[in-house]
């Protein structure tokens, strides 16, 4: 049993504590500033690890030790320097966690103990910095509910200084590239994340890109994909765009597609950015209630039919048909949601009379020039996978489909008269009444009607590209 390593690992950690105590209860130092200080020391234990136990098991048994030490701190909060008043949350185990789940694979497989050491002193100097900067920097600038603008910056610059000084202490060489993006991997991780989950994601990721940047450079790109797929699903979900369930089938679709090709991975990404983009240009009062699973699949079935089908067969030219089938999904949202900023009220497609802003059937020229404007690049991206006479149905049939859509809503979707208002809504209770069926198809939803245009829009798009 290594018991000088022991003794340097805990004797840091009772001495830390000790000091840090003693400053909260004698000084005027505020209790976050010292709780995010201790956050950047502890990252120091890491060094003990390393010159101690680099290749023995009993590597995990400090970090192990301390997920029962930091639990009963939570639970009884009898550390001052430790105890966090606000937003309550498992944020000291989460980092406890974290350490002994990478210890564990270190222990497993010795060349993971660099990668192991990149991951604890990014989130012990990134994220540390970013409380400190977000809370004390002026002005907050807030890219969520609780991450600032000068908090990410903080965070890139002492989780870039923090990697240094790890290769300075190592007398490791520096590659500046490989600094950089871990870094930057650091920042988004620590910006889009909540309630102690920074601890767990910041590592994770940083130890990722640690592995396929110096170790196995042929993963890079599958962690690369996997860490887009898992940003899509946080910046949906904590935006309110999507709901939890619908941000993951999201994020894994992202992943499945990246997987087969990335050249429409990235043009999928893009229409995700687009339509996030359109929805917050929407007047915030006609904002729409989160995406739900359904409709995110109702949206991405047929294109998804499209990549299985190429990754089955090899013909490629059916991953155009897919961008055809993603490209009307996005179209039809970014019309919609542009439209309401429309000053003219909206006209039925078939009668072209004026209807109220938000029923289904209705156009305008905003609406309508912005989904052909946003196709633009969308279509241009086709060019990665694509040939060049192939782009014209690319752009042609998702402006078409956006407007197939419109007469399907205006023809055979349900509508329903509210009893009490006299309007007619989608919605199966207004006014806290049932409403009466009134126009369209009952079981024909606005979900249905997607899903039903999107695989006109995609078959025609397979008899189009199949040809050229």
């Amino acid at each position: 049993m290594n018991y000088w390593g022991y003794l340097a690992g805990y004797g840091y950690m009772a001495l830390l504590l000790l000091c840090s105590e003693v400053l909260c209860r004698k000084t005027r130092i505020p209790r976050e500033v010292m709780r995010k200080v201790l956050h950047c020391l502890i990252g120091f234990e890491y060094l003990a690890l390393y010159f101690f136990f680099p290749t023995s098991p009993q590597i995990v048994v400090i970090p192990l030790s301390f997920i029962f030490f930091n639990a009963l701190t939570y639970w009884f909060n009898f550390l001052k320097s430790i105890e966090r008043k606000e937003g309550n949350h498992l944020g000291i185990v989460y980092y406890a966690v974290t350490m002994s789940g990478m210890a564990i694979a270190t222990a497993v497989h010795s060349p993971l103990l660099y990668p192991f050491g990149v991951a604890v002193f990014c989130l012990s100097f990134g994220d540390g910095a970013a409380a400190l900067c977000g809370k004390y920097i002026k002005p907050r600038i807030k890219i969520t509910q609780d991450k600032t603008l000068f908090g990410a910056i903080g965070c890139y610059v002492f989780a870039f200084a923090g990697q240094c000084l790890l290769n300075a202490i190592l007398s490791l060489p520096f590659r500046f590239d490989a600094i950089a993006i871990i870094a930057l991997v650091c920042t988004l991780a620590e910006c889009f994340s909540s309630k102690g989950l920074d601890n767990i994601f910041v590592c994770l990721w940083c130890m990722l890109f640690a592995v396929a940047l110096y170790l196995q450079p042929q993963i890079l790109y599958i962690v690369t994909l996997a860490f887009l797929s898992y940003l899509l699903c946080a910046i949906t979900y904590l935006k309110g765009a999507f709901t939890f369930a619908a941000s993951v089938t999201a994020g894994v679709i992202l992943f499945t597609v990246g997987l087969h090709s990335r050249q429409l991975a990235t043009l999928l990404l893009a229409t995700y950015l687009i339509v996030w983009i359109a929805d917050k240009i929407a007047p915030r009062k006609e904002h729409h209630a989160p995406r739900t699973v359904m409709q995110i699949i109702h949206n991405a079935f047929a294109p998804l039919v499209c990549v299985a089908a190429s990754a089955l067969s090899g013909k490629s030219w059916l991953l155009v048909a897919a961008a055809i089938g993603f490209a009307e999904s996005m179209c039809d949202s970014v019309a919609s949601a542009i439209g309401k900023r429309s000053k003219s009220s909206p006209v039925h497609i078939l009668r072209h009379t004026s209807i109220p802003s938000g029923e289904s059937g209705g156009i305008t020229l905003l609406g309508s020039l912005s989904a052909v404007v946003v196709n633009i690049p969308i279509t241009a991206l086709c060019l990665l996978f694509a040939k060049p006479l192939a782009l014209i149905p690319v752009f042609l049939l998702p402006v078409g489909g956006m407007f197939l859509d419109s007469v399907f809503g205006a023809s055979i979707q349900a509508k329903f008269r509210c009893p009490t208002c006299e309007i007619l809504t989608e919605r199966a209770y207004h006014c806290g009444r049932p409403t009466i069926h009134a126009t369209g198809r009952p079981w024909m939803s606005n979900s249905r009607v997607n899903f039903l245009t999107n695989i006109l829009t995609t078959a025609a798009g397979i008899l189009c590209v199949a040809f050229i």
